[in-house]
């Protein structure tokens, strides 16, 4: 990672400090043929996200790794993205990112189902409240016709289309909404 960080004139204090949020210091002793596919699989992610860049392009990020590990990639793209930086992913592992997402194509045997913004006239969405009274909430969800509703005790998700009263929800109680893409891959696919 030093020759790495030299070559590209990255400052070494980054480097080592997202070498250390993700675990991989305790290893730098040993041989890299030595590590397991996960440690291996960290220390390519540290080496694609180091960089200060406009934009990161990442296949995969979360195959061969642990939930911490996962936890973790996912927080510093979340920096990245809070940046303004790009970051292309190419996944088939949903885990909660996609809440910050943009934009993105669904591909399926080598052919583009779906894309956003542009391909889709409809888009579902994930309305996920936090709050004192979420059955006050679920009561006014209720009256939008939702596709499914779910409570996990202050906290309540709203499944359904984007529409001009479930926008006014999200203000009136301080909602975050996110593009359903699980519900969007599982309608493209079922045939």
């Amino acid at each position: 990672m030093r020759y790495i960080s030299e070559k590209r004139s990255l400052p070494w204090g980054e480097v080592k400090e997202y070498a250390e949020r993700l675990g991989v210091t305790t290893y730098w002793s040993r041989l890299i043929r030595g590590y397991s596919s996960g440690m291996k699989k960290k220390l390519m992610l540290l080496t694609a996200l180091s960089p200060d860049v406009e934009s990161y392009i990442l296949d995969e990020p979360y195959t061969l790794l642990d939930k911490e590990a996962v936890r973790i990639i996912e927080e510093i793209i979340y920096e990245k993205i809070k940046e303004g930086r790009i970051v292309l992913l190419a996944t088939h592992i949903l885990t909660g990112i996609e809440k910050y997402v943009k934009g993105f194509a669904i591909l399926y045997s080598g052919r583009v189902l779906a894309k956003y913004p542009g391909g889709l006239a409809e888009v579902p969405v994930i309305i996920e409240c936090r709050g004192k009274n979420p059955i006050e909430i679920e009561m006014e969800a209720l009256k939008l016709n939702p596709s499914k509703i779910e409570i996990m005790e202050d906290n309540i998700r709203i499944y359904g289309q984007k529409t001009h009263q479930l926008e006014e929800l999200i203000k009136r109680y301080g909602c975050v909404e996110s593009v359903d893409l699980a519900s969007i891959y599982r309608e493209l696919v079922k045939t």
